[in-house]
């Protein structure tokens, strides 16, 4: 099963104007793989450029960390602080992969899931994973709500969309559905989710929102033409990727209000993920 790009978004206290995307992926021309750019608002402009594609782990909202994991070859975790002028990547061991970790703001420390059923606690510094929780089933990390302290995994034997609360440990059940893209409204913790459209690899058919504290949903979308990959809290707006021939990704907005859609061009190739931050964060202080 094909899992498609992965959002965390930034818990973060909100300006009127709308949050910073930040694209980390692959490019179309002459530039290349592995370079982190800021989308909107503003024009898009490189800030870091990395030796290798790579993906977004995980995002400490607090502090503008970007937790950014390399290929099967690489086995190494990065970490980049978006506030630093610089913005050059700290590197770090990892003895643990997976697709997705889940920045747990109580402890400071990362969750992944080891070997598909095995939950580890990863120290960000040294790369150390310790096993807190073993599931039944083979499972996938989508994304997580550091604010709340939550991971939400799919079982893929089973098309079952699971919340783990990161400080007790304690798994449930929201609903059974496929995934197409999943990624959190850090304001509110509402999940939203994307299935995937019959037949086709590249597009969803609806988007929902989830409430996760009473397992609830609701369609907020239907049909969006591509991918849901972010949301920007500040303005209510849905970021939607679609491939296209030559391996261009197009991304455009959905207001969830009005369902007006603004073009945002083409981003590259495949290897493409998104973090929001909240524009008010960007003035706070690093620890």
């Amino acid at each position: 099963m094909r899992l498609f790009p992965l959002v965390l978004a930034a818990a973060l206290p909100f300006a009127a104007s709308a949050d910073t995307l930040y694209r980390v992926g692959s490019f179309v021309s002459e530039r290349s793989p592995g370079e982190i750019v800021r989308v909107e608002p503003g024009p898009d402009l490189e800030v870091l450029r990395l030796p290798l594609a790579m993906r977004i782990g995980a995002f400490d909202p607090s502090t503008g960390r970007l937790f950014l994991l390399g290929d099967s070859y690489d086995r190494k975790l990065y970490v980049v602080d978006l506030h630093d002028q610089s913005r050059q990547p700290t590197a770090v061991d990892l003895a643990t992969l997976s697709s997705c970790c889940a920045w747990d703001a109580q402890t400071s420390r990362l969750f992944a899931l080891r070997n598909s059923n095995e939950l580890v606690q990863v120290d960000p510094s040294t790369g150390e994973a310790k096993k807190v929780l073993t599931l039944d089933g083979q499972y996938s990390m989508l994304t997580s709500d550091a604010a709340r302290g939550r991971a939400f995994l799919l079982r893929e034997d089973s098309a079952e969309l699971w919340a783990i609360d990161l400080a007790s440990l304690t798994p449930s059940l929201l609903m059974r559905t496929r995934v197409a893209s999943a990624f959190v409204d850090a304001s509110t913790g509402t999940l939203y989710v994307s299935t995937p459209l019959e037949g086709e690899n590249f597009v969803a058919a609806d988007l929902f929102a989830i409430d996760v504290e009473h397992a609830s949903s609701k369609t907020v979308l239907h049909s969006p033409g591509g991918i849901p990959v972010a949301f920007d809290a500040a303005t209510k707006r849905v970021y939607v990727q679609k491939w296209t021939d030559f391996n261009l990704n197009k991304l455009w907005s959905v207001d969830l209000a009005t369902g007006a859609t603004a073009d945002l061009g083409t981003t590259g190739g495949d290897f493409n993920s998104y973090v929001t931050m909240g524009a008010a964060g960007r003035t706070r202080a690093v620890r």
